[in-house]
């Protein structure tokens, strides 16, 4: 979560507000809940949709409070690396 964290941030360029700061952190939060859930046999397919779309919708909210960026940092999932 730290690692989702510190890109979010890098992703701002620079010290973010504290409305961002709290963004950024639901939106780490929430995609490394979402990454865990996927990963875990246990958890329905209902579950980790909903809790997939709800990280992707914080982390829209969190890019719009940015200013400009349109395209979100790709999950570990993503790229492979979960």
């Amino acid at each position: 979560m730290l690692a989702l964290k510190r890109a979010y941030q890098r992703e701002l360029a620079h010290k973010p507000t504290l409305i961002q700061k709290t963004l950024i952190d639901r939106a780490a939060t929430l995609t490394a809940l979402a990454e865990r859930a996927a990963l875990d046999p246990a958890t329905t397919a209902n579950d980790l949709v909903r809790l997939d779309n709800k990280a992707e919708r914080a982390r829209a909210e969190m890019f719009a409070s940015f200013g400009g960026r349109k395209q979100p940092i790709p999950s570990l999932e993503e790229l492979g690396l979960a």
